[in-house]
């Protein structure tokens, strides 16, 4: 008997976006991107700079300025992060674990990628969906934190007299 060469068969690859695709589509994200940082450097991050340059003595609708900031910080970032990434994640990893391939039948990607069958492409679709519950439970992690720094920060005796913007009253006026 003659000995045979396994039979090689040549990989298999996702189809790439044309190069007219990636322009229109870099096009966009760069107006969005734009528009985004527009608003966050003329709109967002002023606004937050008055509240954090005294953040102790200030309120917003009644709860500290400190809190405010914590929960921001620890909360709604990991939270904001999710709800961004999730209309992406979610469509590319079901997709992938429904069809047991990964990239999904029919979806493009920007550069050669390997198409994954079977255990690899489900297990690739988990890890990539993993990262929605991570985010949230990042938030929930963060909001015992914030908790506990705004609690610290409540029980701090805070001088906000003496704060340029916030200056004493004027004394009362002694009657002629």
């Amino acid at each position: 008997m003659q000995y045979s060469p396994p039979v090689t068969q040549e990989p298999e690859y996702a189809p790439t976006y044309s190069l007219e695709e990636r322009v229109k589509y870099t096009l966009i994200s760069l107006a969005i991107a734009g528009a985004v940082i527009f608003v966050c450097n003329f709109v967002l991050f002023p606004r937050l700079l008055m509240l954090i340059n005294h953040v102790e003595c200030q309120t917003v609708y009644g709860v500290s300025g400190v809190a405010v900031v914590m929960y921001m910080a620890f909360v709604g970032v990991p939270l904001a992060s999710a709800a961004g990434i999730a209309p992406f994640i979610i469509p590319l990893a079901m997709g992938a674990i429904r069809t047991r391939q990964y990239p999904p039948p029919g979806r493009k990607v920007l550069r050669k990628v390997r198409i994954k069958r079977g255990s690899a492409a489900v297990r690739m679709g988990w890890f990539v969906l993993s990262f929605i519950p991570f985010l949230v439970a990042l938030a929930v992690w963060g909001s015992f934190q914030a908790a506990s720094i705004s609690r610290l920060a409540a029980s701090t005796q805070m001088d906000c007299v003496r704060v340029p913007e916030h200056p004493a009253p004027p004394p009362p006026r002694s009657p002629p």
